[in-house]
């Protein structure tokens, strides 16, 4: 059996018509997934509001099955990406900084043996590359909203 991961569908919703066009894009999706005889699990479909004050249901209507309302999130990791409804970077980069610091305390850990100046060199490395990382996941992120 394949699974249909990480297929997102986003549309912008500046009326209510919007609305029931996603509904129909929705449903559009679930015949072509079984279609292709790929699963979707209604229990892992979400919905995110982006800025928008209408209100707005969605529901999957799973073959041989009623209609289930799909629930709303307020923040998904897509991908490794953090999202949220106010499309701010703080998770990602507060993930990656905490990610960066416990690669640190190893290495720290690690390098508790050696000479002062391998010590330095080593440190000097790896932080260098570790925040660079760290950076760049955040800036990503940043660059994205």
């Amino acid at each position: 059996m394949m699974f249909a991961d990480d297929t997102n569908l986003w549309c912008k919703i500046s009326q209510q018509a919007d609305g029931i066009s996603l509904q129909n894009d929705i449903r559009q999706l679930e015949l072509g997934t079984d279609k292709w005889q790929l699963a979707l699990n209604p229990d892992k479909c979400k919905v995110m509001h982006l800025g928008h004050d209408y209100s707005t249901t969605y529901e999957f209507h799973h073959t041989r099955k009623k209609p289930r309302v799909l629930d709303e999130t307020v923040e998904e990791n897509d991908l490794g990406v953090y999202v949220n409804i106010g499309l701010k970077p703080s998770t990602q980069c507060a993930k990656s900084a905490n990610g960066a610091m416990s690669v640190l305390r190893m290495v720290q850990e690690i390098c508790q043996g050696l000479t002062q100046k391998r010590l330095q060199h080593s440190i000097r490395l790896t932080s260098n590359l570790i925040c660079s990382t760290a950076y760049r996941h955040g800036l990503h992120t940043w660059l994205r909203t």
